[in-house]
């Protein structure tokens, strides 16, 4: 994990109750990490998400972008729980 080489890490997503969750876990081990939110389709949250990082971190050195989800059936077979799963509101 980044965090036990030494990276300070920052956390980003639009659900971030899952993601406090993660840093939880990250800080039991005995290592920090930050959690802010993020919403990759709007610019204005991109911008104000790398303020924040770099306030609380420093300067950007590693980018982890692993952004989205989906689901690969038929429009008229996905369920209210599959629209959930996409849009992250559990």
């Amino acid at each position: 994990m980044l965090s036990q080489a030494g990276a300070k890490v920052v956390l980003a997503s639009r659900c971030t109750e899952r993601l406090k969750e993660l840093r939880a876990e990250i800080e039991a081990s005995g290592d920090a990490a930050h959690v802010v939110s993020l919403d990759v389709t709007d610019y204005q949250s991109i911008k104000s998400a790398v303020a924040h990082v770099e306030t609380e971190a420093g300067t950007i050195d590693i980018l982890v972008n692993n952004s989205g989800v989906s689901i690969t059936q038929k429009l008229s077979e996905i369920t209210p729980a599959d629209f959930e799963y996409v849009t992250c509101s559990t």
